[in-house]
């Protein structure tokens, strides 16, 4: 038995803490609710677990993010029905048809024939599982729920993933239209205009400013190629640095975030990935700042991993999640109210779900807004700029024209 040192509310929204002997944190977790408390903290076996989870966040150069749908989804139908873990992995590695997940998984099967967990065998596999995955399924080995904990995780991903195909999808065509106008803007400036400059030239208003900023970055271009070149390595190097650097990175995020569209779409997509990670971590007896802890390590942002980071304090402290984070106001309306009716109701999971499915629906409708708004504007600009080009043109031609005749 190990012995937890433990803070949680009561059913009166008292605050309460104590000690409590268990077998394991989910043990102690699912105690505690039996005695009518909402755990929030439990120090025992935290910081290992928080080591573990930080190593697991990174991942491999070749990553395969539907690897671990997949392998949740078969182990979630094998284990249901009452397949040994072992087999049940060395079943789904028969199934997997890449060739680097094969291997992963008969490896996980293999560690867990020799007597260690599903978790730990997860957890030694490099880049394989999130911290909140591993809690997850820790979760469910120790309170006998593992099949119903990896149907879930399933359901999760999956919902994760066709988000992010959303998100792709509404970027592609704006993306595939910037490419071509940068493509266009470059033929123009390479082989239209240094073409058409000897007779333009001979125009009596003479080479129209445009024409000539491009032929003069044509030449510039055609002369120092070497230079343009490393330069534009020296670009991708500091767009590296900026990306890698926790200073500068959050900088580019605040500027994000300030953007019209962008910004509430960033705050949208950061809430339901907080929401869902956290909501479905403490519906499996995971503790409310052990939960917060591997949240924190998800987030995609700085600001709302820091959001998260000081929320775990004030928790400790006896506030409700609504309270803890009231001073970041990038959080929904939606998140405010609901997590604090989940507290209120001693429902925060349920809450919190309820959250991720609300900020979801909104950034789908977000994100086809901006589908239907983006390629029009974009279009617009492009052909506003060709159309211009065209007109420099014709009317150099045509007063080139009169002057001859």
């Amino acid at each position: 038995m190990k012995h937890f040192r433990y803070s949680a509310y009561r059913a009166d929204g008292k605050w309460q803490t104590g000690d409590i002997e268990a077998l394991s944190p989910e043990t102690a977790f699912a105690a505690l609710r039996a005695l009518g408390l909402t755990p929030i903290d439990l120090d025992e076996g935290r910081a290992a677990q928080s080591g573990q989870a930080e190593t697991s966040l990174r991942k491999p150069f070749f990553y395969d993010p539907q690897l671990i749908v997949r392998t949740m989804r078969m182990l979630a139908i094998l284990v249901s029905r009452q397949v040994p873990v072992p087999d049940a992995l060395a079943l789904t590695a028969d199934a997997e048809t890449s060739r680097a997940g094969r291997k992963q998984l008969q490896s996980m099967s293999r560690k867990v024939a020799e007597g260690r967990s599903l978790s730990a065998a997860m957890s030694e596999v490099y880049g394989f599982a999130s911290p909140y995955i591993l809690s997850m399924v820790s979760a469910g080995e120790n309170t006998a729920t593992l099949g119903t904990v990896l149907e879930r995780v399933a359901d999760q991903l999956d919902k994760d993933q066709e988000l992010k195909r959303k998100i792709k999808g509404a970027l592609a065509y704006p993306l595939i239209l910037i490419i071509a106008s940068i493509g266009m803007l470059i033929f123009i400036s390479l082989y239209m205009v240094p073409a058409l400059m000897p007779l333009l030239e001979q125009s009596r208003d003479g080479v129209p400013g445009v024409i000539g900023f491009m032929n003069d970055m044509s030449t510039f271009f055609g002369d120092n190629s070497l230079g343009v070149l490393l330069g534009l390595v020296g670009a991708v190097a500091g767009i590296v640095f900026v990306y890698k650097n926790p200073g500068t990175r959050g900088v580019l995020e605040e500027l994000w975030f300030r953007l019209p569209v962008i910004g509430t779409m960033l705050a949208s997509s950061e809430t339901v990935r907080f929401c869902s990670s956290l909501g479905l971590m403490l519906s499996n007896h995971v503790a409310l700042v052990r939960a917060l802890d591997i949240s924190r390590e998800v987030a995609r942002t700085s600001y709302f991993r820091k959001a998260i980071e000081s929320a775990a304090p004030a928790l400790k402290e006896g506030q409700s999640l609504n309270q803890a984070f009231a001073p970041y106001g990038r959080f929904p309306k939606t998140f405010n109210a609901l997590a604090r009716a989940g507290s209120e109701t001693r429902a925060l999971p349920a809450a919190l779900g309820q959250i991720a499915d609300v900020q979801r629906a909104i950034l789908e409708k977000q994100i086809e807004t901006a589908v239907k708004l983006l390629p029009p504007v974009l279009t617009l600009l492009v052909g506003g700029f060709v159309g211009t080009f065209v007109l420099i043109i014709v009317d150099t031609i045509m007063s080139l024209n009169d002057a001859i005749y």
